[in-house]
C-alpha cells in the first residue's frame, strides 16, 4: 500500500470515529438515557479472558448484569447490580451488589465514554481498559 493510501485510510478512520463521537455529544443526556433503557448483550475480550454478559438497564436508574467470564483457567459465572446514569455523554455506573467481588467490587464507580447508541447497537470506550465495547440490543 502506498503512503498516500495509508494516510487516506487513517484520515477516513479518524473522520468516522469523530462523526460517531459528534453524534453522541450532539444528543442530550436524556435522549441517550432513554435510548439505553432495555436489555443488551455484550461479548468482549481482554488478555486471557472473554466476557459474555447480558446487561439490563432499568428506567429507574438501576442495572443488573449477569454472564460468564471465560478465563485461561476456567469459567466464572457472575452477577452484579448497581445504579447508572448519563452525564456529559458518559455512561456512569456504581456497583451496589456483586457475587464476584474480585471482578466487580462493591462501591466501584466508572464512567465510560459513549460513542453512539442506536436502536440496535451501543458503542462506548471503557474507562477500565480503554477498549471499544459494542453491545447489541436484545429487546
Amino acid at each position: 500500500m502506498t503512503t498516500s493510501a495509508c494516510h487516506f485510510l487513517r484520515w477516513l478512520l479518524l473522520a468516522t470515529l469523530l462523526s460517531h463521537a459528534t453524534f453522541a455529544w450532539s444528543e442530550s443526556d436524556m435522549e441517550i438515557r432513554t435510548r439505553l433503557v432495555g436489555h443488551w448483550r455484550e461479548q468482549r475480550r481482554v488478555p486471557c479472558e472473554e466476557y459474555k454478559q447480558d446487561i439490563h438497564l432499568n428506567e429507574d436508574g438501576t442495572f443488573e448484569v449477569y454472564g460468564t467470564i471465560v478465563a485461561c483457567d476456567g469459567k466464572i459465572p457472575f452477577i452484579w447490580r448497581g445504579t447508572w446514569r448519563i452525564k456529559n455523554g458518559k455512561f456512569s455506573y456504581i456497583t451496589t451488589y456483586s457475587n464476584a467481588l474480585n471482578q466487580f467490587p462493591i462501591g466501584e464507580s466508572f464512567e465510560d465514554q459513549i460513542i453512539s447508541v442506536t436502536d440496535r447497537e451501543w458503542i462506548m470506550v471503557e474507562q477500565s481498559t480503554g477498549g471499544k465495547s459494542i453491545a447489541t440490543r436484545i429487546k
